[in-house]
């Protein structure tokens, strides 16, 4: 039993690593994925204001008169192949490569370094492309609305990258995700069937509360009544005691007065008679039937409730720890 409950514990604390690892790297995807949008958003707004003010440079034509160049450091344009024959000049200043670019029908981009090479170097490209990084000393040069363009083009490609991984986390999840639902329903169940429990025992642990109080209700109530017939005995013992004083007194005056009647019987004086001995007697044995089949009773009845009681007491605390061992 305990092993199957170790082997439990680890379980769900595996499922939960598990669970806590893919919604974290859920929610850090869905984070880049909104930072990306709204960079993409930024970009594309930025676009078009660019050709709303340059309305003569709205088109990817490159017979545009004075295109406006971007020179960005530290990258290299190359798109798709040289723009001709004599896509390479030697010497000159990044002002005379924007220049030659923008005097070429086929250019859409140059790179130029200055001295990675030991001298200027200018080259003319086609095609459209991506900027790559590349020494500090090299100079990406490209029409403005092409740069942005291509800024545009590149935080699409991210938006769509980190959207298939989002897309993928979810998938390699459901599996993990159909598990801890399903055991949760398995938990919600044990939970319902450990109510129905609870609410079946609570019934039962009301009636031995119910029954408890009775026996303690029977229990005053025999106590009263058997020191009610304690004092009503004492007490009719005492008026026996005193009649039987009473009647000691008095018998010896009557044997006095006897006495001096006649001669022949001589009385010692304060002696009981023949009949109040029977009396006596009969006092007693009338006290005796009167109460002490009601003593017994009551007596009895005692017994039966203190039995009663500790009985009550047993079922209480069986009932009790069979109830937390079932739950």
């Amino acid at each position: 039993m305990k092993s199957n409950n170790q082997n439990n514990k680890e379980k769900s604390n595996n499922y939960s690593q598990e669970t806590k690892k893919t919604v974290m790297n859920l929610e850090k995807l869905k984070s880049d994925y909104q930072k990306q949008l709204t960079s993409y958003n930024q970009a594309v707004s930025n676009y078009i204001n660019y050709l709303q003010q340059n309305p003569d440079q709205n088109t990817p034509d490159q017979n545009i008169s004075n295109p406006t160049f971007i020179v960005s450091k530290g990258k290299t344009f190359w798109g798709t192949g040289p723009a001709d024959s004599q896509s390479v000049s030697v010497g000159g200043t990044i002002e005379q490569c924007k220049a030659l670019c923008a005097t070429n029908a086929k250019c859409s981009g140059a790179t130029f370094n200055p001295s990675a090479h030991g001298q200027p170097m200018c080259w003319l490209r086609t095609g459209d492309g991506q900027l790559s990084p590349a020494l500090n000393t090299d100079y990406a040069i490209v029409p403005e609305a092409k740069q942005l363009l291509l800024i545009i083009k590149g935080i699409n490609d991210e938006l769509l990258k980190t959207n298939q991984q989002i897309q993928q986390t979810i998938k390699e999840g459901e599996p993990l995700y159909n598990s801890i639902k399903s055991k949760s329903q398995e938990q919600n169940n044990e939970l319902i069937q450990s109510y129905y429990k609870l609410s079946l025992e609570r019934e039962k642990i009301k009636k031995l509360l119910n029954s408890y109080q009775n026996i303690d209700q029977a229990q005053s109530q025999s106590n009263i009544k058997i020191t009610q017939r304690y004092y009503t005995f004492v007490l009719l013992l005492i008026i026996a005691i005193c009649f039987v004083i009473l009647l000691y007194k008095y018998s010896s005056i009557f044997s006095n007065n006897n006495s001096t009647s006649s001669s022949t019987y001589i009385q010692s004086g304060g002696e009981l008679g023949t009949v109040s001995y029977v009396y006596l007697v009969f006092v007693f044995i009338v006290l005796f039937f009167s109460y002490v089949s009601d003593i017994s009773n009551l007596t009895n009845n005692f017994k039966m409730a203190v039995r009663n009681l500790f009985t009550g007491i047993y079922n209480f605390i069986k009932n009790f720890l069979k109830i937390n061992y079932n739950v």
